[in-house]
C-alpha cells in the first residue's frame, strides 16, 4: 500500500508511504510532507468502522477525520472537522460547528449530513463494528446496535443545518470530545460506500476527509 507520495519497495516488512495533501478535509495550505508507517501484515481494512488494531488506526486516522482529533502532545481533544462547539448546562447536548470550506479529497463538500451518515453507519448492527460501543453514550445508540430500535434516524444526532451537528447524550460524558476523535466516529464518504459496498476502500479515487490520500494499495504485496 502506498499513500500519495513516493512508492516504496518492500523487503519482508509492509511499508506505507504517505503524502500530505494541501487542502483536504480540515487541513488548509501546508508544505507537502511524507511519513512512513511500518506494519507487519496488511491492514484488515481501511474502513474506520471496521478496523480494530492500533496499527490500522494510525493509517486510517491519517485518511479520515472526525469532529475532533487528539493533540499530539497531550492527547486531549482539539478541533478537527469541527472548528468549535458548545455544551449545554447539563452537559448532555453538544453542538458542533463545522469548519468552512470542508471538502472531500475528490471534491464535493463535507457537511453535517456526512457526519450523521457516518455515525449511523457505525452504530448499525449490519456494519458489525467492534467499536460501536464508542457511540453508546449517544441517545438510543446502544438500543440501535442491539436491534431493539431499528430506525437509525432515532440515533441522538441530527443536522441542524449544513454546518451544524447536534448530539444528544444519555448523560454527562466528560470524555465525549475524546470519543469524537476515535477512528470509529470518523467521517466517511456515503456515495463511495453506496456505489461499491464493502469493497469501497479498494476503489480509486478514494474520497478521504483527513490530511492524507491513498495513492495505491497492493494487497499482500511484500
Amino acid at each position: 500500500m502506498t499513500f500519495k507520495g513516493v512508492p516504496m519497495h518492500r523487503l519482508g516488512t509492509f511499508f506505507l508511504c504517505v503524502g500530505l495533501l494541501s487542502q483536504t478535509g480540515c487541513f488548509q495550505r501546508h508544505d507537502p510532507a511524507d511519513f512512513i508507517v511500518i506494519n507487519g501484515p496488511d491492514p484488515e481494512s481501511l474502513d474506520p468502522a471496521i478496523i480494530t488494531s492500533q496499527a490500522d488506526g494510525r493509517i486510517v486516522s491519517a485518511m479520515f477525520e472526525g469532529l475532533t482529533r487528539f493533540n499530539a502532545v497531550n492527547a486531549k481533544a482539539e478541533p478537527a472537522l469541527a472548528k468549535r462547539w458548545e455544551v449545554s448546562k447539563d452537559s448532555t447536548v453538544y453542538t458542533f460547528h463545522l469548519r468552512d470550506g470542508l471538502k472531500w479529497s475528490t471534491g464535493g463538500q463535507i457537511t453535517a449530513h456526512d457526519v450523521i451518515y457516518s455515525w449511523r453507519r457505525a452504530i448499525n448492527p449490519a456494519t458489525a463494528s467492534d467499536y460501536a460501543g464508542m457511540l453508546f453514550h449517544i441517545k438510543n445508540a446502544e438500543a440501535i446496535n442491539s436491534g431493539k430500535i431499528t430506525d437509525l434516524s432515532r440515533l441522538g444526532v441530527r443536522a441542524v443545518d449544513e454546518k451544524t451537528v447536534r448530539v444528544d447524550l444519555i448523560g454527562p460524558t466528560p470524555f465525549f470530545l475524546e470519543l469524537c476523535a476515535f477512528w470509529t466516529l470518523a467521517v466517511v464518504p456515503e456515495k463511495a460506500i453506496s456505489q461499491h459496498g464493502d469493497s469501497w476502500c479498494l476503489h480509486q479515487p478514494l474520497p478521504v476527509s483527513g490530511s492524507h490520500t491513498l495513492d495505491f494499495w497492493h494487497v499482500r504485496d511484500r
